[in-house]
Order: C-alpha cells, then structure tokens, then sequence
C-alpha cells in the first residue's frame, strides 16, 4: 500500500517537471528548481525507506545546478539510479580495507529468503558516483583486475536449478535470463511505476530457457554492436556539394524521421519507423546517437569537443546505420518473447 502511495507520488512528481521543463523560463527559475528540489528530496527519503535502501544526505542535498538535476531525483533521465546496468564485468569497491572479492560469503547470505529475488541473485549492487545507474555484473574483480568472483550467488544458482527441474543452467544463463525478462513489453508495463523506484524484482517465467536465449542474443548485440553490418540507407548527396562524412556541428532528424542529414552534403534516407521503437529511458536510439554525436564548444574555456574520427571519417556514418539494425533486431527479439513471464 505504502508503495502504491510513493509510485503515485513519483507520477506527480513527474508531471509537474515536465509541465515546468515545457516553459524556458520557468526551467532557468533558481528558486523553483530549489523548491523542487525540496520536494523530492522528502519523497526520495520515504522512498528509500519504504525499499530498506541506504540514503546518503550529504549527495542528496547536494543543490541542483539545472532542471535536468532535478528530474535525476525524480527518476526521469538516464542515467539516474532507478535504471540498472547490467555489465559483464565490474571491479568492486573496497570494504573496510579489503576487497568484497576477498571477503567471506556467509552462510546466512546463501540460505537466507530474500526480499526480492535480486537480493539473493546478485551478491553486490555495485554503488557509483552521482547520476550513474546501478550495476549489477556477471563478475566482479579486485581493484587491481585479479580475484574474479561469479556475482551470481549459489543460491540463485541452486534455486533456478531445483524450480525448473534443469541441473545444466548456469550463472551466465541465468545473468542472460534476467536481461530477457527486463526487456518484456507486458512486465515493463506492469511494473513501470516500480521500476523507476527501486531495483527490478525478477520473477520465475515459464520458460527459462525462451528468455535467456533471448537474452544472451540481445546482450550480444547491445556489446557488439559496433561489429554489425550497417542496415542499408539511401546516401543523399547535394548536387554541387564536395561530399563529406563527417558530422559539422550536428545531425537532424526529418519530420517524419525517415531520414537524418549528416550535414549539409549528406543526407542517409530509408530509416525504417520500427527503429525508433527500441527505446533508452525517453528517447530512441537514433535519437541518443544525434543528441550525443555533435561537435561543441565550451562558452567559457572555448574547449572544443568533436566526435569525428580524422583517422575515420565516415564513423558516425557507419555508427547510425549500426544502431538502425541494432535497434530493428532488438524489436524483433523483444516482440517474439513469451507473452507469459510470471
């Protein structure tokens, strides 16, 4: 009940951001962002209470330098820390001046009922710095690359084992498993409100085996994606133009994004609308890829920063046509998961 309560107060909350985000003055309005800052800083408390979870005051406090802070404490923008990572590998922090991977694993810690099925799965939720996602990793090391650690507990291990009757499942199928259940329509839908408040509660699907195949191909694709062949798109060049491909401040998307100009000599048409599906918190793929691919300058310092490759020139060209297919094969892998996942 309590936490129905707390997921209806985050929608308000989110309401409210975004009705101020739509006006430019209000958004620059120091003491408004102050106020709200406030206001979340009390609904994030209950929250992490509510969750059992830790609450750093002195980070939490911390005053917001501009409205995209704000919406961090509302779980609105990735990267915030209601979204989940899920790396391969991750080094641990130390704890009291050893390594977690150096530290016994308690008994109780095997054997005891968790409270959600992440707790007993993941033996360390890995804390980073401010405006970064949890992570949860396949492995863990030592601060100097050494004492690799399976971050899957046994008693995730054994408990998958004994409730699908299969002796031959594995840490890394059940790491994948959980990436192919976070990606279901109908659990994504289910729990949005709870997701962007806490860490995933993971259930045990009918098929194991459906979800971790799926799973490991998408992971295969989110790493690798660099590797893919680039989907096919029309090269508009300007008639009189000298052709260039690299990006000369930023690339825009057409109305209809069916087609996205590179720069003024270049235009990659034949952008499927399936690939704007494929989502990161609020905005496409593609449309991270434009956000993030463009040439700045620091007002201040007058530091430039360019994403171009001068050794490889057609790079982001390559890139967006990467991410397209990447995009198409994950909707096609999301859209052919079991519908049954609880």
């Amino acid at each position: 009940m309590v936490l129905d309560l707390l997921a209806h107060q985050a929608h308000a909350d989110a309401a409210m951001l975004h009705a101020i985000g739509r006006h430019e003055t209000a958004a620059r309005d120091g003491e408004l962002r102050g106020l709200m800052h406030h206001i979340l800083f009390a609904h994030r408390f209950w929250i992490h209470l509510g969750q059992g979870l830790p609450f750093a005051v002195e980070k939490e406090f911390r005053a917001p330098d501009s409205l995209a802070e704000v919406e961090w404490l509302a779980g609105l923008r990735a990267p915030d820390p209601g979204r989940v990572c899920f790396p391969k590998y991750s080094p641990e922090p130390p704890r009291n001046g050893r390594t977690a991977s150096s530290s016994p694993t308690t008994s109780a810690s095997v054997r005891q009922r968790p409270t959600y099925w992440w707790q007993a799965a993941f033996r360390t939720c890995t804390s980073v710095p401010y405006g970064c996602p949890s992570v949860l990793p396949l492995y863990t090391y030592g601060p100097d690359g050494t004492h690799r650690r399976d971050n899957i507990t046994g008693w995730a291990l054994e408990r998958s084992r004994t409730y699908y009757g299969n002796p031959r499942i594995t840490r890394c199928r059940i790491f994948h498993y959980v990436y192919g259940i976070l990606h279901q329509a109908g659990y994504r839908e289910r729990f949005a409100q709870n997701l962007k408040l806490a860490l995933p509660r993971i259930p045990f699907a009918p098929d194991f085996d459906a979800f971790a195949y799926a799973g490991e191909e998408l992971a295969r694709l989110h790493l690798d994606y660099e590797k893919l062949e680039p989907y096919p798109r029309r090269f508009i060049e300007t008639p009189g133009a000298v052709l260039r491909y690299e990006v000369h401040d930023k690339m825009r998307l057409a109305r209809d994004r069916a087609s996205l100009a590179v720069n003024p000599t270049l235009t990659l048409a034949g952008i499927p609308h399936e690939a704007f599906d494929y989502r990161l918190g609020n905005r496409s793929a593609i449309e991270w890829v434009v956000d993030q691919y463009e040439v700045t300058e620091d007002p201040r310092s007058g530091i430039r920063s360019d994403p171009n490759r001068p050794e490889d020139p057609q790079y982001i060209v390559r890139l967006a046509g990467q991410v397209i297919r990447l995009s198409l094969e994950t909707v096609r892998i999301v859209k052919n998961l079991p519908a049954a996942w609880s």
